[in-house]
């Protein structure tokens, strides 16, 4: 699942993206019982900076360099790719 890098922070990705990705967790792993909330509140914050790294990675891979991410991650579209190269290169004043 590759979420769309137009969202400008975690707090904005959608509850149900979050609740997806919760799913494919929990069911990976067996989590012992009565841990469930805090090891959801864990991933979740560890999911969080997963995403700020990888639009960083984003940024300094491809903006940085004049390069596009379409053959790694192919899920993004040009229409997204175009919105979040002007999210990082317009100067805010």
């Amino acid at each position: 699942m590759v979420l769309d890098p137009m969202i400008t922070n975690w707090t904005l990705v959608p509850r149900g993206n979050k609740d997806a990705m919760w799913g494919l967790l929990s069911t990976t792993f067996v989590l012992p019982k009565g841990t469930t909330d805090k090891i959801k509140y864990y991933a979740m914050k560890m999911l969080g900076e997963s995403f700020r790294r990888w639009k960083s990675h984003l940024n300094t891979k491809y903006i940085q360099k004049g390069r596009t991410p379409f053959s790694e991650f192919g899920d993004i579209t040009p229409a997204q790719w175009e919105e979040f190269v002007r999210q990082k290169t317009t100067k805010e004043l």
